[in-house]
């Protein structure tokens, strides 16, 4: 990984306010644009993924806007062979805030997912930085797929 200690400092400088913000309720959803790096092909792919945080009552709900690389993670429907449509946007609902709050998720995110060399960050992003957010504070987290299929 490409060594820049500032990186999680910064990261958290900037949107530390802007979640305390939400929390509180003083702020609308919060959007942040988020840079993957795709590997797979043997050159570096860049990509660009909005995830969009907001507050619902005691929880929250996250959304990621992904439609290039990764979208294979997202529903699927199949309208006539041999056409895939991808929905873009995955939507995960009642996320515990002691998890969608901690510092060291965001600090990750920002600091491994877009600089990832063995593995795809957008498979990163979807099998480890996502599926961490789902259950309750201390829960071993469920697979991703497991959380979408019951949210038909």
């Amino acid at each position: 990984f490409p060594s820049n200690p500032d990186l999680c400092a910064q990261v958290l400088k900037v949107l530390s306010p802007l979640r305390k913000a939400l929390a509180e309720g003083g702020a609308g959803p919060l959007l942040v644009p988020c840079g993957l790096v795709n590997t797979g092909s043997g050159q570096a792919d860049l990509q660009f993924v909005l995830i969009i945080l907001e507050k619902t009552g005691s929880s929250y709900r996250l959304s990621v806007v992904n439609p290039g690389m990764g979208r294979e993670f997202h529903r699927t429907t199949v309208k006539g062979h041999p056409k895939v449509k991808y929905q873009t946007v995955m939507t995960l609902e009642n996320l515990d805030p002691a998890k969608v709050e901690d510092d060291a998720w965001w600090c990750l995110l920002f600091s491994v997912a877009p600089f990832a060399v063995e593995n795809t960050s957008s498979s990163l992003l979807y099998d480890v930085f996502l599926p961490f957010l789902l259950g309750k504070a201390g829960e071993v987290s469920e697979p991703l797929e497991h959380h979408l299929a019951t949210q038909r």
